[in-house]
């Protein structure tokens, strides 16, 4: 409320004498036209109330214009979150959609790597079957034909069991994708981290190599001794790696292609125990993010590789698996034609259910 002191520079003054004299003046006028005259003290009396009033105006005005501002912060925000929940909505029934298509195809193709694990071990058998009933008519070959015969059965019997190996992971992972797709809670073991880093590392430089076989990279893992074993959901961490380092490998691929001679691609993943976690750093020298869409890499359906070439889902799949299902962390840093880190945090012990 304004100051009701009528020295208020707000309010009109004038000199005391000039104002009494006027008053005076006025009241004689009243007096011969026969009404009551108001005193100078209580003409300064009505003065002051009506600045009071005036000043009250004013701030229940300034009150009003500050709660009309409000509302309409507020209202632009309640519109921003009702635009942004019915994106999510769409989001979500179009993850349903697409979860339940997945839910279907992942199981047509247990089915087939079914046959082809059986398959496998049918190999295996036979290969021994085969390397017995041969051994009487090899001993009675040349030695160089027989060792021959014997590298050649060697070489079938491993190729059978990685086919087999890689099969039953397979089927661990169509399995672990059935169980997202319908909500099932994941099986957690005391997993031997470092193991499953390197194991990661070599099976995503070996996956590049296959798909670009003049591709060179230099890769490395830093691996800390001290890391004890953590409890996981191995078959989802695994694939949360693969994702990442993939992605690491095609960055430094994009860069290679881009820069030519000169440049050296370098993909690197450490481990350190750290308090009550162990962090996880995958590093590349990468094409890098650009800034303007890095915030969205972890968005459902969002991609930043070429058409064809990317589903936009294995970042968003990996951030769900570390964040709901670990309770854990995954950050991303990047500068586009420098790199990019993704570190994965995870709590050494889940908590209790």
């Amino acid at each position: 409320m304004g100051d009701a002191n009528p020295t208020n520079p707000e309010v009109p003054t004038m000199r005391a004498d000039n104002f009494a004299a006027r008053a005076e003046a006025l009241r004689t006028e009243l007096e011969s036209a026969g009404l009551v005259a108001p005193t100078a003290d209580e003409l300064i009396s009505l003065l002051e109330d009506g600045c009071r009033a005036v000043a009250d105006l004013e701030e229940r005005l300034a009150a009003a214009e500050r709660s009309l501002m409000s509302t309409e912060r507020r209202l632009a925000e309640e519109i921003e979150r009702q635009d942004a929940l019915r994106s999510r909505l769409a989001l979500q029934e179009k993850l349903a959609s697409l979860g339940a298509l997945a839910a279907r195809i992942a199981h047509e193709i247990r089915n087939h790597l079914n046959f082809v694990n059986n398959f496998a071990e049918i190999v295996v058998n036979l290969a021994n079957e085969l390397d017995e009933v041969m051994a009487p008519e090899l001993a009675q070959l040349p030695d160089q034909v027989s060792g021959d015969f014997h590298d050649l059965m060697t070489d079938i019997d491993e190729a059978a069991k990685k086919i087999r190996s890689h099969g039953r992971t397979s089927v661990d992972i169509v399995a672990n994708m059935l169980r997202h797709s319908r909500g099932g809670q994941p099986e957690f073991a005391q997993t031997d981290l470092n193991a499953l880093v390197d194991e990661s590392l070599r099976l995503a430089y070996h996956g590049v190599r296959a798909q670009h076989p003049g591709f060179d990279v230099s890769y490395s893992a830093d691996l800390d001794e001290r890391l004890s074993p953590v409890s996981v959901a191995g078959q989802d961490i695994s694939r949360v790696l693969l994702n990442v380092l993939g992605n690491a490998f095609d960055a430094v691929m994009q860069r290679a292609q881009q820069d030519g001679e000169g440049y050296q691609p370098r993909v690197q993943i450490t481990t350190r125990s750290v308090d009550d976690s162990v962090e996880i750093l995958v590093r590349d020298n990468g094409i890098g993010i650009e800034q303007a869409v890095l915030s969205q890499v972890i968005t459902p359906f969002f991609t930043t590789k070429p058409p064809g070439q990317g589903t936009g889902l294995g970042l968003s799949i990996s951030y769900d698996v570390v964040k709901r299902e670990h309770h854990g962390d995954l950050t991303i840093e990047s500068e586009q034609g420098v790199g990019t880190s993704v570190r994965i945090v995870l709590p050494k012990s889940q908590p209790s259910s």
